[in-house]
């Protein structure tokens, strides 16, 4: 079979568009391209031809500690195959058929497990972002004492500081988007 990479162009996909992500992978195995990979940058997909097909994907995410083998088997138990695990991100696919019901078309039983699933994104997203900023803060600090000759350093760790605040602020924007995602399916769940 041919293969082909498909680099993501203006298909950047960030943390509260999965579902974006999901509908793409979708319509590429539609047009005979089933997912294979992901680069470790997430930037490049791996494709292998197929015969044109109407498949779900869906995705998952999971922190570190989850019984893996466990939590797979749990989904190829309701018909989803895993596919790949993309950092905390799990991809699974499903073979869309005729007397599928609505509630099949989803790794989720309810819109509660998927704000469930969006509120640990949340989560660990934002501890993330505070561990990279605490340290250069620290780093910054911590140099300034002990080194007060090293302005270039300095300057170099200021702009990262600079850098990091700006990634807080765009990461900051998917949590409202995502917590504009929780909040419809509240919606739905609660009127």
């Amino acid at each position: 079979m041919e293969n082909k990479k498909i680099i993501r162009e203006r298909k950047s996909f960030y943390i509260s568009e999965f579902r974006a992500e999901e509908a793409w992978l979708s319509f590429m195995h539609q047009q005979g391209w089933k997912l294979q990979s992901i680069d470790k940058i997430g930037f490049h997909y791996t494709f292998e031809a197929c015969d044109p097909q109407d498949w779900i994907y869906q995705l998952d995410f999971k922190e570190d500690g989850v019984a893996e083998e466990d939590y797979l088997l749990m989904y190829e138990d309701y018909g989803w195959e895993p596919v790949l695990r993309f950092r905390h991100w799990f991809y699974f696919r499903k073979q869309r058929t005729d007397d599928m019901k609505t509630d099949d078309l989803s790794i989720f039983s309810d819109d509660a497990s998927r704000i469930e699933m969006c509120r640990h994104v949340i989560r660990h997203h934002a501890r993330l972002i505070a561990l990279i900023l605490g340290s250069l803060f620290v780093a910054t600090g911590l140099l300034t004492i002990l080194f007060p000759q090293l302005t270039i350093l300095q300057g170099i760790l200021m702009g990262a500081i600079v850098g990091s605040i700006f990634s807080a602020m765009f990461v900051g924007n998917q949590f409202k988007r995502l917590q504009h995602m929780i909040r419809q399916m509240e919606r739905r769940i609660y009127g």
